[in-house]
């Protein structure tokens, strides 16, 4: 059987291509990790608005209040610096992908704290994201192995 095909980068450019593509993927997965931190934030307040304890929201509260804003603020910070690194595709994007990565684990992680009045949370939806989050933080991209990634690039940089 005869299959054309066209050869798109030989072994002198294969490197070049290689870190060409890990860059892309780790956007991608940065970005991903943003759209998880986003849908734990917004899932802890709209339950921390329903829920409530003592005769009144349990957003109301300091506590929640504030974890509630923690989050978002990890939230944004992290797209912020996605859409910045994703122009990039240089060692910005492993900052963001670090960034992006603790942002869903720390809003996976307290949503389900908000969640906690439930009495189960193995089930719910922010439990999936937390395995998700954590999953691809221990798999593809340990936040402190990203920056020390980009930190040994950017210093490689400079020295040229």
């Amino acid at each position: 059987m005869d299959t054309p095909a066209t050869l798109l980068a030989g072994p002198a450019e294969f490197a070049a291509v290689l870190a060409a593509t890990r860059w892309v993927a780790l956007t991608l997965l940065a970005a991903e990790a943003v759209g998880v931190s986003a849908r734990c934030t917004e899932l802890a307040v709209d339950y921390a608005g329903i829920r409530h304890q003592f005769g009144r929201p349990i957003g109301t509260y300091q506590a929640i209040s504030h974890r509630c804003a923690d989050m978002f603020v990890g939230t944004e910070a992290a797209r912020a610096l996605v859409a910045v690194a994703a122009q990039a595709l240089d060692a910005a994007v492993a900052l963001a992908a670090a960034e992006a990565l603790e942002a869903a684990v720390g809003a996976a992680q307290g949503s389900l704290q908000v969640h906690g009045g439930i009495g189960f949370t193995w089930e719910h939806p922010v439990h999936h994201y937390l395995r998700r989050a954590k999953s691809s933080e221990a798999l593809i991209a340990a936040p402190d192995r990203l920056r020390e990634q980009a930190a040994s690039r950017l210093v490689a940089a400079a020295r040229r």
